[in-house]
């Protein structure tokens, strides 16, 4: 039974539940996105790519890494004070001070650490996918699919063992069904997915598409490289 394309496309969703939909277009939501520092515009992009790149692709998403900071900041200090007194051993003085602020800044820093982390952890395993993607790709051209519709197709097959690229190939396959240009969907892809052989693979594709040659030979040659 073939599955609806759709945003649970691939067994890969990214939507946010309901709930935090509701939350994320508060007053205060809206307060959060115009008054602090993701009011700029440049800054508010490069937030949204690097969220991307670590999967977390929705709009709310850089309100959320905002307010996880305010709050992480606010919080571990309040923890902090709170195990010091439970345990007996409250600082004092400039201990005190340091180890507030030092709490603070641990706040306003893990969230940027761990949106790092998740980055480099996702481009490893889009590095590794990929080729198999390719291979697949390779296989639905030869039998007779066009480009767009091995996309969709990989994406639907890919789900399980390979959600990281099917989730890149899904979020193309629904830009592209939206009327978008096909360079243009290909290049936003490589730009969010932020991995070289991915970005390779995408140049060689425009510029073999325009010419007119064997996008599936092509593509078999290029995962024989990457491997």
């Amino acid at each position: 039974q073939r599955r609806r394309l759709g945003p649970g496309a691939g067994g890969v969703s990214t939507a946010l539940p309901p709930l935090t939909k509701r939350v994320a277009d508060t007053p205060f939501f809206r307060w959060v996105r115009t008054s602090t520092s993701i009011r700029d515009g440049e800054e508010f992009q490069t937030l949204t790519l690097n969220l991307a790149r670590a999967g977390i692709d929705h709009p709310a998403g850089p309100v959320w890494f905002v307010v996880s900071r305010f709050l992480l900041a606010v919080l571990l200090p309040l923890i902090f004070l709170l195990v010091q007194r439970a345990m007996g051993q409250t600082a004092s003085g400039f201990g005190l001070v340091l180890w507030t602020l030092l709490s603070c800044a641990a706040g306003l820093m893990l969230p940027g650490i761990y949106i790092k982390r998740r980055v480099a952890a996702r481009q490893a395993e889009l590095e590794r996918e990929f080729p198999d993607a390719l291979d697949l790709m390779v296989v639905c051209i030869e039998a007779g699919l066009g480009l767009d519709a091995a996309f969709v197709r990989i994406g639907q097959a890919m789900g399980r063992s390979h959600p990281a690229i099917a989730a890149e190939l899904t979020r193309l396959s629904e830009e592209l069904a939206a009327g978008k240009g096909r360079s243009e969907a290909m290049r936003a892809m490589a730009m969010r997915a932020g991995v070289s052989s991915i970005r390779c693979f995408v140049s060689l594709i425009i510029q073999y598409s325009i010419l007119t040659a064997s996008v599936a030979l092509k593509s078999r040659t290029y995962a024989a490289e990457m491997r």
